[in-house]
């Protein structure tokens, strides 16, 4: 296309402005910002038809396009993607997001591209209960095959950002519905192939673990893993067993070692421990060594699942005794006695300490000046209260060293928190932040962490030493 008819639509200041655009411009969304504005182009925040624009609007839309240049800054109404433009526009044949489809919503029945039609669902997420919505988005999904499924999610997984802004979980929701894998059985095939294409030849999308659903369904219809896949080669949860004995055992090991650190490092742990029975590799232990420190958990129990997985590997065992002679012998921790405070309801009595210690827990989890003791342990607290009462899911433990010696005082709340306190005082020796405990001393948070899971056994305590002081008598003489 030349630049005459690429402007041709558009009067004189308009094309100039357009033809000034510069991506690298720091004013450069505000300038195509007030291009957008100078035409009215819509601002429907669940997309625009194409057929709707004026023929100016489409005229900016089609330059911007063939341009690749991006438009205003959040804008929901203007794909970022320019092969998703052009089939928007009618410029490239119609995809599979761009085909019609037909949805009732209680008294309302749509006929709108499927892409619309998936964001005007979307939008509904803060409208109406999450069950709802998520009943809702599964009936949507239901109405098409496996195979559809798969090439509607392929489409607006394809491209980064993702097709018309879409979750990319729009279509084929794994992660909800676990189900959907192992309801395939070969379906998809042709598609996957040109989808795993599809990302090799897009540099910027090619960190995604997503794709996983593109190799699993190659690997359950039973055709071979192209070594050209390798970079992109993606493993999931339960099924990265699967997926990684479909490769030839040779290749195996370097196409795992950059798919492990694309995932979280508890997830890429957690297939480690999976896989390594099956591909017993001092490299994949040794990722899943690094990613210990950030999962939750108690290490040393992480490692006992890798010497587990590892069985009589001679080599895996070496390293794992590294680790554990490098971590030094467990710090010995035991949960002694616990109270939960809404068992005892109105008959819970609270000590000089325990106040003291619950507001301090109050201002560490709510931040600030935390909130009143009263509110703290209101047991039908309304409004603005309701989210500061800790006192619903409140739960104390007494915790004792190797000799039985109390030494921790732990309060624990809403579901995932906690905070814990040198015994008999207010001073904080760690905390619990999702369900993980965070000190400086990582020996440390690992015995609280697993004193916090263990089951109390009752002892009797041992009274901490007294110091010896000597007489002022005995000083003098």
């Amino acid at each position: 296309m030349t630049d005459a008819p690429l402007f041709a639509d558009l009067p004189a200041p308009l094309a100039e402005a357009i033809r000034e655009l510069d991506a690298t411009d720091r004013e450069y969304f505000a300038k195509v910002g007030r291009i957008f504005e100078s035409v009215t182009f819509p601002t429907d925040p669940t997309g625009v038809r194409a057929e709707t624009l004026t023929a100016e609007q489409r005229a900016v839309a089609i330059a911007l396009t063939e341009l690749d240049l991006r438009g205003p800054l959040r804008s929901t109404t203007f794909p970022c993607h320019r092969a998703v433009r052009r089939r928007w526009l009618g410029l490239d044949p119609a995809g599979p997001l761009e085909q019609s489809t037909t949805f009732t919503i209680g008294d309302v029945t749509y006929v709108e591209p499927i892409w619309r039609m998936a964001r005007i669902i979307a939008h509904m997420w803060n409208q109406v209960p999450l069950e709802d919505y998520r009943a809702l988005r599964q009936r949507f999904d239901a109405q098409f095959t496996i195979e559809e499924r798969l090439r509607l999610w392929g489409e607006v997984n394809v491209t980064y950002p993702h097709s018309w802004d879409l979750p990319p979980d729009a279509f084929f929701n794994y992660g909800e519905q676990h189900e959907l894998i192992d309801q395939l059985h070969g379906e998809g095939a042709a598609w996957a192939a040109g989808y795993l294409d599809g990302i090799l030849a897009d540099p910027s999308h090619l960190g995604g673990s997503e794709h996983f659903v593109a190799f699993i369904a190659l690997v359950r219809a039973g055709t071979p893993l192209d070594e050209k896949w390798d970079p992109i080669f993606a493993l999931y949860g339960r099924h990265a067993r699967e997926l990684l004995l479909a490769l030839p055992e040779p290749r195996r090991v370097a196409a795992a070692l950059p798919a492990l650190k694309r995932l979280h490092p508890s997830s890429a742990l957690r297939v480690v421990i999976d896989v390594l029975p099956e591909v017993p590799s001092v490299a994949l232990a040794e990722v899943a060594l690094t990613c210990i420190p950030n999962t939750v958990g108690s290490p040393r129990k992480h490692r006992r699942a890798l010497r587990e997985a590892a069985g009589t590997h001679a080599e895996l065992l070496a390293l794992l005794d590294a680790a554990d002679a490098a971590a030094g012998p467990p710090l010995v921790l035991t949960p002694t006695r616990e109270r939960s405070i809404a068992e005892e309801g109105t008959n819970a009595v609270f000590s000089e300490l325990d106040k003291e210690q619950i507001v301090v827990a109050g201002k560490r989890y709510l931040g600030g000046k935390g909130a009143p003791l009263e509110v703290l342990l209101a047991e039908n607290p309304e409004g603005p209260d309701e989210e500061r009462s800790l006192r619903a899911q409140l739960f104390y433990r007494a915790i004792a060293d190797a000799k039985g010696k109390h030494i921790y005082d732990a309060w624990l709340y809403q579901t995932d928190s906690g905070t814990i306190f040198k015994a008999g005082t207010s001073r904080v020796a760690a905390e619990v932040v999702h369900f993980s405990v965070t000190c400086k001393d990582d020996r440390l948070a690992e015995a609280l962490e697993e004193a916090l899971r263990a089951e109390p056994k009752p002892v009797a305590e041992v009274p901490a030493p007294k110091k010896k002081t000597a007489k002022k008598a005995e000083k003098r003489s």
